[in-house]
């Protein structure tokens, strides 16, 4: 690291306002870069020299009457503050001003820091959610971001909708914001969003603009719903803030698990496609997972993988049971008809009515009620088409 001008001038003002004693500070070439004597500035110093070299004190040298002490950050010597004094406790005032310089050096760094740690961990999760990058890159930027990509994680979409109207209809114009600014909203909104929807420590929140927010929600594989639950209770706190007194509409989508952190983008399609489908079926506000929306989750979509996903889900767990499978496809292409149907399995109807409840327990959709009749029928059909294509 390099000691700046800047920090260095801010060292000298707020060191050298209590002591009433000529400070000044030097770089690592020992040239002094801030001083209360201003006839100083550019100079080169033996004493700071000396402490840089040493990593020591250097006092009284070459005709200075004072003391210089080296200034460090991150165990590695940047410079020195130098006290022109010669008074008997000027070595422990020396230590006072070493050790506030060193904090104002810690602070300052931390502070210029933190806009390209934010824009890192942003860009790192949108190279993820997107796809982008070689697998090792996108390793070393997590480790130094230290976040864990091993940790099982599902991906929660969230998006700000547009302003609202103005007076006499008109839609309001968007305001081209400075980027700063922009930025700057975007973290106010990831933090509020994170205390809100009390993430956890393996949890990863981030902007990928001013408008959407992504949460990269940890999860235990073998509990998926569960953590769903919670998600979308944290998440709707979340479009609530969103939403704000000003009448702008906010939704929320919940992607699947996909094993692996290769597959986040995967899940990061599935949870705005929820987000966008359900915004427009239901309307803004909630959040939607791509599991709940029903027919519209298996005609919708244009991705292929996302409609197969959703067909495994309903069907596979059927498949294991050759009965039940038999017993929807024969109850389907009886058109609903349980006297048909019962008659085409050669069985008793209390039987096929047995059966029946069986289906709607294991997949949550009653195949005797219309709406689940038809999604099941879709998701048996992408299911069936997949096993002739492969």
């Amino acid at each position: 690291m390099n000691l700046s001008p800047a920090v260095a001038q801010r060292i000298v003002e707020r060191v050298a306002a209590g002591l009433d004693k000529q400070l000044s500070v030097a770089d690592a070439s020992a040239r002094i870069v801030a001083s209360t004597a201003a006839s100083l500035v550019g100079a080169w110093h033996a004493p700071a020299a000396r402490a840089i070299a040493s990593g020591a004190p250097a006092e009284d040298a070459d005709g200075f009457i004072g003391i210089g002490l080296p200034l460090c950050y991150a165990g590695e010597v940047i410079g020195a503050i130098v006290l022109s004094d010669a008074a008997p406790n000027r070595r422990e005032l020396a230590q006072v001003s070493k050790t506030l310089a060193e904090l104002i050096i810690h602070q300052a760094t931390v502070i210029e820091q933190l806009p390209r740690q934010t824009w890192s961990r942003d860009k790192l999760i949108a190279d993820l959610l997107y796809g982008r990058g070689a697998p090792e890159p996108l390793l070393q930027a997590a480790a130094l971001l230290e976040i864990d990509l091993g940790v099982p994680r599902v991906v929660v979409a969230i998006e700000a909708g547009a302003g609202p109207a103005e007076p006499g209809g008109r839609a309001g114009a968007q305001i081209a914001l400075p980027q700063i600014e922009r930025r700057l909203r975007s973290d106010q909104l990831v933090q509020r969003a994170r205390q809100l929807a009390a993430a956890g420590p393996a949890d990863v929140c981030g902007a990928l603009d001013e408008r959407r927010l992504v949460l990269l929600a940890a999860i235990d594989p073998a509990a998926p719903t569960a953590r769903n639950r919670q998600l979308a209770r944290e998440a709707q706190l979340v479009v609530e803030l969103l939403a704000g007194p000003d009448g702008r509409g906010a939704s929320a989508g919940i992607g699947r698990y996909y094993p692996g952190w290769q597959q986040l983008a995967r899940s990061f399609a599935d949870a705005r496609f929820a987000l966008e489908t359900g915004a427009r079926l239901r309307g803004p506000g909630r959040v939607f997972c791509a599991d709940e929306l029903g027919l519209a989750g298996l005609v919708c979509s244009d991705d292929r993988a996302l409609k197969l996903a959703l067909a495994r889900h309903l069907i596979e767990p059927l498949a294991a049971d050759a009965e039940l499978l038999g017993t929807l496809t024969a109850f389907l292409g009886a058109s609903l008809s349980p006297s048909l149907a019962a008659r085409e399995l050669h069985i008793h109807r209390h039987t096929l009515a047995y059966r029946l409840g069986k289906i709607a327990a294991i997949t949550g959709l009653d195949p005797r009620e219309f709406d689940a009749a038809a999604q099941l029928r879709a998701a048996l059909l992408i299911w069936q088409l997949d096993g002739a294509c492969g």
